[in-house]
């Protein structure tokens, strides 16, 4: 983006960016975009912006244009269905869906134990591999596939290249370690968990981790704790308060329309 930026103020051409996912607030972010304009997805991050010391007058709020594709509920259907298809997944069982952003210890252990009891519960599981494996410890994430694939056959499907969100959108419930994605459960209203089986402290003071304080997801440090709350879950049909509130605080201008709102923004600017 600097260099872009860069190249283009050079040559007198306007420069718009976009904040890559949701903020929070960070000194280092501080520098971070020098273009003219910063599209954000909505008041929390404007204000966030504004806070690290970026002129209001460079903000421009449009709400998040990846999740627009969602409220397409047809198309959404057609690709859904061909992705259970080619997945060979049931329909009739619920979904669990696990998007780690690190290979932490024993990782293999509990994904095999958690995946076995919850076939037994009627539930299957996808696995999503962080698409940064494909380039950096290839050969502990080929051993780790392999140890699921051999110890849950039939009972999950491990996958490394498809859309975060659109995968969310499939499930009921989303786990991860720290991973940003789970804006995107908190988006579609799923029931999400940070895990932090190895008690480790830098996981407790990631950046995503106020989600658990703020009740929009759950904080687990136990397997056996894990199993219950997910099946909780899953057998509650109303939608945490607390998931409510958060949608309404971070995805106010996702309505479908923020790609129209970029566009018409770009034209008057």
């Amino acid at each position: 983006e600097r260099i872009i930026t860069k190249i283009s103020k050079e040559q007198k051409i306007k420069t718009f960016t976009m904040i890559p996912t949701n903020i929070i607030f960070n000194p280092v972010f501080s520098e971070w975009f020098t273009a003219d304009k910063i599209f954000c997805y909505g008041p929390e991050d404007l204000e966030l912006l504004k806070k690290m010391g970026y002129n209001e007058n460079r903000i421009l709020i449009s709400g998040n244009p990846k999740y627009d594709k969602y409220f397409e509920r047809e198309n959404m259907k057609l690709l859904k269905n061909k992705f259970f298809h080619k997945n060979n997944l049931d329909e009739n069982r619920k979904i669990l869906l696990i998007m780690m952003s690190d290979w932490h210890k024993d990782d293999t252990n509990w994904i095999i134990e958690l995946v076995n009891f919850l076939y037994d519960n009627s539930c299957q599981t996808i696995i999503k591999i962080h698409p940064k494996f494909k380039k950096i410890m290839i050969e502990l994430t080929k051993k780790n596939i392999k140890e699921i694939n051999y110890k849950c056959k039939g009972k999950c499907s491990v996958i490394i290249d498809e859309d975060s969100t659109f995968l969310i959108s499939l499930s009921d419930v989303f786990i991860t370690d720290y991973s940003a994605a789970i804006f995107g459960a908190l988006f579609l209203k799923k029931p999400s968990f940070n895990i932090n089986f190895n008690f480790n402290e830098r996981l407790k003071k990631n950046i995503y981790m106020p989600f658990a304080d703020e009740g929009i997801s759950t904080f687990v440090e136990s397997v056996d704790k894990l199993k219950i709350e997910i099946i909780q879950k899953l057998n509650s049909k109303k939608i945490d308060d607390n998931i409510e509130q958060g949608f309404k605080k971070y995805f106010k201008y996702n309505d479908g329309y923020a790609t129209d709102r970029i566009i018409k923004k770009l034209e008057l600017n």
